[in-house]
């Protein structure tokens, strides 16, 4: 979605791909059934059809807008809404695992489709009426309590908040330091789009040269990761099959911890899980570090 900057004209139909080879790689690994995703999870449908449906669910609506924006894939697209067509009714099931800031996120592309591309998707106008009265429920709630959570909570979401300039200059204020929003590709897309600085311009640049054009949902994501397969070890009991590895990854961590890393304490997550896990394998951390 995100047009080069060197574009100079307003008109989006002057404008060219900033990021063709993403464009690409969108052309090159629909999966066989029209989503986009994980392909674990694609592969796994057949057997689940319910893993990670609103995750493929967002990612294959966010696809339709990329391409739809630059006027490629007419069969991918007819492919992808096929699929959106047919998995529809898990879009309001509160009982299915959606991505964070999903209930905001997916009706602004719906919207968009409507507005910027006259695209009506296959949804039927319950489910349209159950998403957007949720949509609007929480952002209700979060107008209401203002607070530097709320305020991370909807710069994480940035994609889904709109033109609002107010949540724009807030949400830079949650930029780290490589012009990242959260580590978020997509976030910080958004922000880009709307703010047009140089350290946005530069993490996302970074994360099509390191990638190979395929963007991932998190980048980088090295602590959470080692912190989430040393989590795995210790919960099957392996742990002392892999001691020397788990204490050089934990004292990285540890020295990460100490000198205030921003990819643990901007992170909820990150945090409480560095926190239990390095106080589990006794390092002298507390909340107040």
């Amino acid at each position: 979605m995100v047009p080069a900057p060197t574009a100079s004209s307003t008109d989006r139909h002057d404008q060219v791909p900033c990021f063709p080879e993403t464009l690409n790689w969108i052309l090159e690994n629909q999966h066989k059934d029209g989503s986009w995703g994980l392909p674990s999870a694609a592969d796994d449908r057949t057997r689940n059809p319910n893993l990670l449906l609103k995750d493929s669910l967002s990612s294959t609506l966010a696809c339709v807008l990329a391409l739809k924006r630059w006027g490629v894939g007419d069969q991918h697209i007819h492919n992808a809404l096929g699929f959106i067509g047919r998995n529809s009714g898990s879009l309001t099931d509160s009982s299915q695992q959606a991505p964070i800031g999903f209930d905001v996120v997916f009706p602004a592309m719906i919207q968009t489709c409507a507005q910027d591309f006259d695209l009506n998707l296959p949804l039927n106008s319950a489910n349209l009426g159950a998403m957007f009265r949720n949509r609007d429920s929480i952002l209700s709630s979060a107008a209401h309590h203002r607070s530097g959570g709320r305020d991370a909570f909807l710069a994480y979401i940035s994609e889904g908040m709109g033109n609002s300039p107010d949540h724009w200059e807030t949400a830079r204020k949650f930029q780290r330091k490589n012009g990242s929003l959260f580590n978020s590709p997509s976030a910080t897309a958004a922000a880009f789009m709307h703010l047009r600085d140089a350290d946005s311009l530069g993490y996302l640049r970074s994360i099509v040269d390191v990638n190979s054009a395929a963007v991932p949902a998190i980048y980088p994501n090295g602590i959470q990761t080692q912190l989430s397969l040393i989590d795995a070890i210790e919960s099957l009991g392996i742990n002392r099959l892999f001691g020397e590895e788990i204490e050089q990854a934990l004292d990285e961590i540890y020295t990460s911890w100490i000198q205030g890393d921003e990819e643990i304490f901007l992170d909820p997550t990150t945090c409480s899980m560095a926190f239990r896990i390095l106080r589990l394998n006794r390092y002298p951390v507390s909340p107040g570090t």
